[in-house]
């Protein structure tokens, strides 16, 4: 089992605040590509790349089940199905119960994100679900 140390973490966290300059990680084999991008206009995020590619099946939930690379490597993103006020509507329209019943109001939907907002979730999230993490090198890359 191995893991980047507590400096080499620092060196990928230094690295991903410069835009354009990839961290290239080895994630129980998976290629993993980190990149800071622009998202919006006043927005910056960490993007990621497994095996030189990003794919939209990753996003999608197949049998109740996400696909590995989107479980080890995306966040995941919650909210609620309805907001305060669509809850209100819909309880003053048909009750409280059958409100409840029929719309779910409760319910939360869940989905994943294409990129990290923060660095420290993303360490957290890939300590926790991957078992080896080793820090690719210019050299290594060049002549792979």
């Amino acid at each position: 089992m191995s893991k980047l140390t507590k400096q080499q973490w620092q060196e990928v966290e230094e690295r991903l605040k410069q835009f354009f300059s990839p961290v290239y990680l080895n994630c129980d084999g998976y290629k993993v590509t980190l990149v800071l991008e622009r998202v919006d206009q006043f927005n910056n995020a960490i993007r990621l790349y497994v095996d030189g590619v990003f794919r939209g099946k990753w996003l999608l939930k197949k049998d109740d089940a996400w696909c590995e690379e989107a479980r080890r490597f995306l966040p995941l993103r919650t909210k609620a199905r309805y907001s305060e006020k669509e809850k209100k509507q819909l309880i003053r329209v048909f009750g409280k119960k059958d409100a409840r019943e029929k719309f779910n109001i409760d319910g939360r939907i869940e989905g994943r994100q294409i990129f990290w907002k923060a660095f420290g979730p993303l360490k957290r999230h890939f300590i926790a679900n991957n078992e080896t993490i080793e820090l690719v090198t210019d050299e290594q890359t060049t002549t792979s």
